[in-house]
């Protein structure tokens, strides 16, 4: 705007100021939070608070009304011209200050101006230039002030209201999915099915190969009929009526182990208090030392892992679990476990979960466990050193897939071979066929454009994330960060981001909030839509930022802080 319509805005505002506007409660001061478009220049700017219905009404007013206050802006229009106006000093019949032509610039430079009452006139001084205003009638009260007065011959009219900045409202759990924040609730062995088998849990300290197999044999020689458990993990005291669910299945190559386990454990809790509704599964183990009893223990591990599912889905509400959000994670055995139910389909059954002369069918993969007919999606997996027997059913389900493996692995193997090469005595190609590790897994998700990662672990073997005695290594730690980080960005899938699109505009580039929350340090917030705002950013500010918070449907909360460098 130029210099003297600049003036001439001032001179109306501090006239008006003067005459201690009318308080006509026009869309223009409706509040931050509402998402509806205005019409005026200022519309949802800011918050009208006080909504006091006292007001001072001056006919030919001869001195400034005592609602009008120092220290905070009014916006308004004088004569049609859209200005902002800070007053510094109201004293009696004396006033000053300085105001801030509202165009289409990004920011506004101050203009002082001062004003004093000489019986039914104001003299007005507006950056060196004199103005006289007559006749000068004036409606005020706490939210701010109109009138009309005469200069020059000519009527001229104000509407000021008073500027409340708008308030910011980031939640108190913004760390939700990436940092800790809740206590844990645990709730221990809940039944999610039934169905036959050799054992369900099996704790071992032995790490001798020969030992762990010669000791639970004898329990291969008939089948029993084994409730199936589980442990759940609740985020104590969330108020988000629908969480994403973690289902973590452990590892032991099939032949022992417990949802226990204490690695396990760690990382059930680790969800948990970051907002997610954690699971930890027994499932059916044990094996007869034959190539086809392995495949079938291993299918009935997925068997069991579907049952699971199928029950959490059903019991959602119970829970309050999203079943938008589904994870499985998982470790070795468990690793390979979570890789089929993501992404195994009954076409995929190993030849050996058929029925012949010496065996029965094992049945398609949603037929055991429980009678439950919920069907679900994976979302995300979390892959520690699994594998699979098909590298073709990755192409089953667009799952993001992040994988964890040492190259060094001899027990289950990180590219395409044998498992169980460290054995003392090369049976390998005995009892198992060739599977594909992390590796080729990784490169398939990545032709197929699925959102993946891969961390290789140098020179490490099997199981680098704990020690001899069970306790979490550095890796432990590592595989945790960047597994929250993975698992995050379904929820927040882009950066979000203030991006500045034009002038006074600004934007956030992400839909499905909840509820948006913006913060002007060194500005006034003119309008909303939408993610956007609108800004006129003030010269004489020694900062100038623009924050904003956001909470997403799915519980996730953003923010991002936007600085103008003058």
């Amino acid at each position: 705007m130029k210099k003297r319509t600049v003036i001439a805005t001032i001179i109306v505002v501090c006239l008006l100021l003067a005459v201690g506007g009318v308080l006509l409660f026009s869309p223009l001061m409706a509040g931050c939070s509402s998402e509806a478009t205005r019409s005026n220049a200022f519309s949802a700017g800011a918050a009208v608070t006080g909504m006091s219905t006292t007001e001072t009404t001056l006919s030919e007013a001869s001195e400034i009304p005592l609602e009008i206050q120092t220290g905070c802006y009014y916006l308004g229009r004088f004569d049609g011209k859209d200005c902002v106006l800070w007053f510094d000093q109201v004293k009696g019949k004396s006033f000053g200050g300085k105001a801030y032509a509202v165009g289409t610039a990004a920011s506004a430079s101050p203009v002082s101006f001062s004003g004093t009452f000489k019986g039914r006139r104001c003299v007005l001084h507006v950056d060196q230039e004199k103005r006289v205003l007559k006749k000068i009638d004036i409606t005020a009260n706490a939210q701010g002030f109109s009138g009309r007065c005469r200069e020059e011959g000519s009527q001229r009219s104000f509407n000021f209201q008073r500027y409340t900045p708008p308030t910011y409202q980031p939640a108190a759990d913004t760390s939700r999915y990436h940092r800790e924040y809740f206590d844990v609730e645990v709730v221990n062995n809940v039944k999610y099915g039934r169905a036959s088998g050799y054992w369900v849990s099996r704790v071992e300290n032995a790490t001798d190969y020969g030992k762990i197999i010669s000791s639970g044999i004898s329990k291969t020689i008939s089948e029993h009929e084994f409730d199936l458990y589980m442990d759940i993990y609740l985020p104590k005291g969330d108020t988000l009526q629908k969480r994403p669910l973690i289902m973590f299945i452990h590892g032991g190559g099939f032949f022992i182990g417990d949802k226990q386990d204490n690695p396990i454990v760690l990382w059930c809790k680790h969800f948990a208090r970051m907002g997610y509704v954690v699971a930890s599964i027994n499932y059916r183990m044990g094996f007869r030392p034959s190539k086809r009893a392995i495949e079938r223990c291993g299918y009935r591990a997925a068997q069991d892992a579907h049952a699971a599912m199928r029950f959490l889905v059903h019991n959602k509400d119970k829970y309050r679990i999203n079943t938008d959000y589904l994870f499985a994670a998982g470790s070795s055995a468990g690793g390979i476990t979570t890789l089929n139910l993501a992404f195994m389909r009954n076409k995929n059954r190993p030849e050996a979960t058929q029925g012949n002369l010496f065996t029965h069918s094992l049945g398609d993969i949603e037929t055991s466990g429980n009678d439950l007919k919920e069907t679900f999606r994976i979302r995300c997996i979390a892959n520690m050193w699994g594998s699979v027997h098909d590298i073709s059913m990755i192409d089953n389900a667009k799952v993001s897939i992040i994988s964890f493996h040492g190259n060094a692995d001899q027990v289950v193997p990180y590219g395409y071979d044998v498992p169980f090469q460290d054995m003392k005595i090369p049976v390998g190609d005995l009892f198992f066929n060739k599977m594909y590790g992390s590796k080729p897994i990784h490169e398939r998700a990545r032709k197929l454009g699925y959102r993946q990662a891969l961390h290789t672990f140098e020179g490490c073997g099997h199981a680098p994330h704990v020690d001899k005695n069970n306790n979490p290594t550095d890796k432990f730690y590592f595989i945790q960060k960047e597994m929250t980080s993975f698992f995050y960005k379904e929820f927040v899938p882009q950066d979000v981001k203030i991006n500045h699109t034009s002038g006074q505009n600004y934007e956030v580039a992400v839909n499905e909030y909840v509820r948006t929350s913006w913060n002007v340090v060194g500005g006034i917030l003119l309008s909303r839509k939408g993610n956007s705002v609108r800004v006129l950013w003030l010269d004489d500010a020694p900062e100038q930022r623009l924050e904003f918070y956001g909470r997403l449907k799915n519980g996730a909360a953003v923010e991002d802080t936007f600085i103008r460098k003058k």
